[in-house]
């Protein structure tokens, strides 16, 4: 086994030309992309909490520097401690499976209360569906979500007996990953209305709202 995440795939499958080819790609574009993506979605779950009302947004700035802010630290992270690093992942990493853990027990408790109305005909046509657009963004939105076991391989030449526990660790992340995010999509539902998770900029944070006002 190699390490090299997708670079080492597609060399064995398709040569070194398409997998120099990729690299290049994922450097120059798609890694910096993904990363401006998590960053702003970082800041909109870090700055909105400071706005409740749904008619007054952030400023941009103040989300822009916020996202800012969070690579460059995370930069700065990586670049110094390997420690630290593993350090902060397993931190954010505990402390966003306790706030899942937390909106999906809130929403199979409003479940068992009868909070089932987002889910009647939840299969119907909506009158704004495109067709086969619908379905493109359908299934990138699948993509992105449960992207990154791809990645697992980076590690491979590290690892203790990869050939057993590189498989095992898809095997055991991969039915994780997928029931957590689909039961928090479902508590989601079991709080707001289709129209408000698609308007909203940070919906576990609209969700908590509504789920906790007194």
């Amino acid at each position: 086994m190699k390490s090299g995440g997708d670079y080492a795939y597609i060399k064995e499958a398709w040569g070194p030309m398409l997998a120099f080819l990729f690299l290049w790609v994922n450097v120059l574009v798609l890694q910096p992309s993904l990363l401006a993506i998590l960053a702003l979605t970082f800041a909109d779950y870090i700055v909105y909490p400071f706005y409740p009302d749904p008619t007054c947004h952030p400023p941009q700035a103040s989300l822009f520097l916020t996202a800012i802010s969070c690579l460059v630290v995370l930069a700065t992270v990586n670049s110094m401690s390997v420690r630290w690093t593993t350090r902060v992942q397993d931190l954010f990493t505990f402390a966003k499976m306790s706030v899942l853990a937390v909106i999906i027990i809130t929403g199979l408790v409003r479940l068992g209360k009868g909070y089932t109305d987002q889910f009647e005909n939840a299969f119907d046509t909506t009158p704004n569906a495109n067709g086969g657009g619908s379905i493109t963004i359908a299934f990138y939105a699948g993509f992105f979500a449960y992207g990154g076991w791809n990645s697992l391989n980076f590690l491979t030449e590290e690892m203790k007996d990869p050939h057993r526990n590189l498989p095992l660790a898809i095997i055991i992340s991969l039915p994780i990953v997928t029931g957590v995010y689909v039961m928090t999509n479902v508590a989601y539902f079991s709080v707001m209305t289709p129209q408000e998770v698609l308007l909203s900029k940070a919906v576990a944070v609209v969700s908590c709202n509504s789920s906790f006002s007194f």
